[in-house]
């Protein structure tokens, strides 16, 4: 790799100095550069490293697989993880993951070393919108993925496990169940099932309702079903600040938009988001969005007033976009079931958003959106 940077300085330099006559490349030059040696400096830059990469980068491979991980009886593992941290500036820091993608796709030509990313699903769904390359298709990576899937037994073993455990820590007493700690309903519903259909089926969502839920019990032996919905008041607002936070390279105004459901059903038609609907919610809210045309949600909402867009297409758009951030569930027809989009990879087109297809907001925000349950 030192041979490599000493390769791609060597020839940077000579390019430079033989295009820009007197340039200096020092430090203490780089200050007095114009604007426009700054943009020749960029272009020879990128001519440079290509030609060196070209000729060197293309045998890393060949090297690592003969040299380096020689044995093929020796395993290899290297985990990448915590790419959803503050890392890197996020106007690059998709386009860097994409290429780590793509550097692992070519790892697989040496059998005996995996190399393991783990992405959050709207991570990689990030990278996917941001990848803008002609010719990208998601669907070559889809050899590339493993979902790991939580269930409602899984997430309740996990609660159970963490309940254990502080106990242990805090009083040194045996193993106990959750039914020794959760009532067993919450209204109708089983309180499971009612905590578990709040989250979007992650280890993060099940925890942080339990913790609100510890929080608001404040030394009760037992939670009763007025503490867990107490609890869910604020847990709900903060999963609603989540989603927006986790989001906002991609929709920066997805707050604003997701409060024109505020006091709606918790289930509707697509028929009941008329244009009169989508104009009073969104002039209720124009004043906190931001600039239209860099959140496409928005940016398909302005279409209505600038007359380029057609309605239901508008609509439907939108609606996609709120789906796969999962807001929203979908009942597309008569007999098919309601999709969320943390629970199947099933894509969303613009034509199976119909009038009659049945829509629900996501239980998690209820409570934050103030939204009117049916059939609870």
């Amino acid at each position: 790799m030192r041979e490599l940077t000493d390769k791609i300085e060597e020839n940077l330099t000579g390019s430079l100095k033989s295009k820009i006559p007197g340039l200096d490349v020092s430090v203490q030059g780089a200050k007095t550069l114009t604007k426009e040696q700054k943009q020749q400096i960029v272009e020879h830059g990128q001519r440079a490293v290509s030609e060196v990469q070209v000729r060197e980068l293309e045998n890393i491979i060949t090297v690592l697989a003969e040299d380096i991980f020689n044995d093929s009886q020796q395993q290899y593992y290297l985990t990448i993880d915590t790419l959803d941290e503050e890392w890197v500036d996020d106007r690059i820091k998709y386009k860097l993951i994409k290429s780590l993608i793509d550097t692992i796709r070519r790892f697989r030509k040496i059998q005996n070393v995996k190399v393991i990313a783990a992405l959050r699903q709207d991570l990689l769904d990030k990278v996917v919108h941001s990848a803008n390359v002609p010719g990208f298709q998601e669907e070559k990576y889809e050899s590339l993925y493993l979902y790991l899937r939580w269930t409602k037994s899984s997430l309740s073993d996990l609660i159970e496990k963490r309940i254990n455990f502080l106990i242990r820590r805090k009083y040194q007493r045996g193993d106990i169940n959750l039914s020794e700690i959760l009532p067993p309903n919450v209204g109708k519903e089983d309180v499971v099932d009612y905590m578990v259909n709040r989250t979007f089926l992650r280890p993060r969502d099940i925890i942080l309702f339990f913790n609100e839920c510890i929080a608001v019990a404040d030394g009760e032996q037992k939670l009763s079903p007025v503490t867990i919905k107490r609890a869910e008041e604020q847990y709900s607002h903060k999963r609603l600040q989540s989603l927006t936070t986790e989001w906002l390279t991609i929709y920066p105004n997805l707050r604003c938009v997701v409060k024109m459901f505020y006091g709606m059903k918790s289930t509707f038609r697509v028929s009941d988001i008329t244009n009169e609907f989508i104009e009073d919610k969104y002039t209720e809210n124009i004043d906190t969005i931001k600039d239209v045309s860099i959140d496409p949600i928005t940016l398909q909402i302005d279409k209505l007033y600038t007359g380029s867009g057609n309605f239901n297409s508008v609509r439907n758009n939108v609606i996609r976009e709120l789906y796969l951030v999962g807001l929203l569930g979908i009942k597309t027809g008569g007999s098919s079931t309601m999709h969320w989009s943390h629970l199947s990879r099933m894509s969303l087109s613009s034509g199976e958003v119909k009038p009659s297809s049945i829509l629900q907001i996501h239980p998690m925000f209820y409570r934050a959106l103030n939204i009117q349950i049916i059939n609870e």
